[in-house]
């Protein structure tokens, strides 16, 4: 009896330690199996990173010109990490947050930073993560990041989910967006009227000259008075006609596009707002404005448009 009693605490003991080598190993396989390098088939001269608006309501792209990498995703995520390169935006990220790792595991991004991330707030943390998404991924093949805290996945702050791989998603969303749901990107001023600030908003149908449509609309309708966002665009404005052609939108206004101040500031970003906005939409190059049916040479600060603007490869710029 004795025996079979002693056999059968050996038995149980075992089978504790086989499962708990099994559950580290499977840990292991997920974070420390074989690592891929994050390099891109070709050499960038230029990265964009996100921050936040200074109102921390949104996220902001900037691009800066860099040495020549294969190494963008992470040098984007040290340029992010080196905190606000000036006074229009801020850093999404805690103070001092450091990375310590970043590499690959299938489709899986694995982003590992110092406990100073940890110092974060859950509105902060849905900021933070959506800024680290949209820096890297973007770069890769890789469809997912993975955040990690000194080699460990990070916990959940609040209903957001860090401990769960992350997916690339609209940027700044004004309503919930499905997983495969078509959408627009449109572009206002930030506060100061510095750099442009991209919204997502959901659309019906994923065929260009929609979108165009939608997208026009959404613009002439500006921010919301709540969005700290601007627009140059007169609310008067009206949409006459828009066509789609050979990778150009053609859009006819009112006249009421004009009226405005004339001064290069608010001509900018009205420019900036249709170009970026419309040449985001997949066929769609380069933007040709009309006004009441007829080309102009130029808008009132100087900017000529009488061909078509080509799409901008670069947003907000750092100097």
């Amino acid at each position: 009896m004795f025996k079979k009693l002693t056999l059968l605490i050996v038995m149980v003991f075992s089978i504790l330690v086989l499962t708990s080598c099994s559950s580290k190993d499977n840990t292991q396989t997920a974070i420390g199996g074989e690592r891929e390098l994050l390099l891109l088939e070709k050499e960038t001269t230029a990265v964009t990173v996100y921050y936040a608006t200074l109102d921390e309501k949104y996220l902001v792209p900037l691009t800066f010109s860099v040495n020549a990498t294969r190494e963008a995703a992470k040098v984007a995520l040290e340029k992010l990490l080196a905190g606000a390169p000036n006074d229009f935006v801020k850093s999404p990220l805690s103070a001092d947050t450091k990375l310590k790792d970043v590499y690959a595991q299938g489709e899986i991004v694995f982003v590992d930073l110092t406990k100073e991330f940890s110092q974060i707030n859950e509105e902060y943390a849905r900021l933070a993560s959506a800024a680290l998404a949209a820096t890297v991924l973007p770069l890769l093949e890789n469809s997912q990041m993975q955040l990690l805290l000194n080699g460990k996945p990070y916990q959940d702050v609040g209903s957001v989910k860090l401990s769960e791989p992350i997916k690339e998603g609209p940027i700044n969303p004004v309503s919930p967006i499905g997983e495969d749901q078509p959408y627009i990107v449109y572009y206002f001023g930030d506060q100061q009227a510095q750099y442009m600030v991209p919204q997502s908003a959901p659309v019906n149908k994923d065929d260009a000259e929609y979108k165009a449509e939608q997208t026009v609309k959404a613009i002439l309708k500006g921010p919301k008075s709540d969005s700290n966002l601007y627009s140059s665009i007169n609310k008067k404005t009206k949409l006459l006609a828009l066509q789609v052609s050979n990778g150009i939108v053609t859009l006819d206004f009112s006249a009421d596009l004009l009226d405005y101040s004339g001064s290069s500031a608010e001509e900018n970003v009205l420019v900036k707002s249709l170009l970026y906005s419309l040449t985001s939409i997949e066929g769609i190059d380069a933007v040709q404005i009309l006004i009441e049916g007829q080309i102009k040479e130029y808008l009132p600060a100087g900017t000529d448009i009488s061909t078509p603007l080509k799409a901008v490869e670069k947003i907000n710029v750092v100097a």
